[in-house]
């Protein structure tokens, strides 16, 4: 013979066979568990223009957490008295009080932009009560829960849920919610990106609300890009500091089409632009004519 096997250990081979099995496998299931449970997510801020390494850099963060199943309701309702202790005369008190502190800055904002100072004071005192609740929720990911709703694992978990609830609906119904929802926060996720782009600043560090808001008008991230004011001009826009707040907020009314001289019903509109609940307009509304009325002694002075 030319040549001749030698004896060959196949128990080793063995073993080795199954060394490099377990971990093609635990290399295939942390490569597929890249973006943790987020990659219906990923992929859609891929496709907004979100580069993919920052994306995977965020999502692969080991600040960020996994995905977890997100409840949603197909027809979502507010109490009717959720903002009914913001109308207590005791504690619209501290409405009245931060508007006489910043009488100077009100008037200057509203020769500027023409928008009154207490339906601007009312905003910051329902969202935050001028800062004392700005929230300290991470905005990344609650604004990331949101945008994923319209996984199918997640449609199909809930609408299971409310079938188990006693809602009639169909797995179509709670797909197009899915969807009207992920419409609404997917373009604030991905303004968040943009965000931390722009300004060079580490998103996984601004806390907010469980809706993904933040700051003391509790600005969601499309509205800061559009709208924010470095009201006291620092060099910086921070909705956290008062002056650039109230700048803020006022050039958000101005562009909403805010009249003074408007109706009730109009002005009614354009608190309805910031945030869709009949509720919540009437609340701002009206703590609005409160302060105008205990205020009014101090501006004719």
């Amino acid at each position: 013979m030319l040549f001749s096997i030698p004896d060959f250990d196949w128990y080793l081979l063995e073993n080795c066979m199954r060394v490099v099995i377990i971990f093609l496998c635990l290399f295939s299931s942390a490569y597929a568990d890249t973006y943790k449970g987020w990659g219906h997510v990923a992929k859609k801020l891929v496709g907004l223009g979100v580069e993919e390494v920052r994306v995977r850099r965020v999502f692969s963060h080991t600040r960020m957490p996994k995905r977890p199943f997100v409840p949603f309701g197909l027809k979502p309702s507010e109490p009717k008295d959720i903002y009914s202790h913001f109308l207590k005369e005791k504690k619209m008190r501290k409405a009245v009080d931060f508007l006489k502190k910043n009488q100077s800055i009100y008037s200057y904002v509203e020769q500027k932009y023409r928008v009154d100072r207490n339906v601007i004071n009312a905003i910051l005192y329902v969202e935050t009560q001028f800062g004392e609740y700005t929230g300290k929720k991470s905005v990344l990911v609650r604004l990331a829960r949101a945008s994923s709703v319209a996984e199918e694992k997640n449609v199909v978990h809930n609408y299971k849920r409310l079938l188990k609830k006693g809602e009639k609906t169909t797995l179509s119904e709670v797909r197009k919610r899915a969807r009207v929802v992920e419409g609404i926060f997917l373009p604030e996720l991905k303004a968040l990106f943009d965000i931390g782009e722009k300004l060079k600043i580490n998103i996984f560090n601004i806390r907010g609300s469980i809706a993904g808001a933040f700051g003391l008008p509790q600005f969601l991230p499309s509205s800061y890009l559009k709208f924010a004011v470095d009201g006291n001009a620092d060099g910086k826009v921070s909705l956290y500091q008062k002056e650039d707040a109230i700048f803020s907020v006022a050039r958000y009314f101005a562009h909403h089409g805010w009249r003074n001289e408007a109706s009730r019903s109009e002005k009614f509109d354009v608190v309805w632009a910031y945030n869709k609940s009949k509720h919540y307009c009437n609340t701002i509304l009206k703590v609005s004519d409160y302060t105008r009325k205990k205020t009014a002694s101090v501006r004719s002075m």
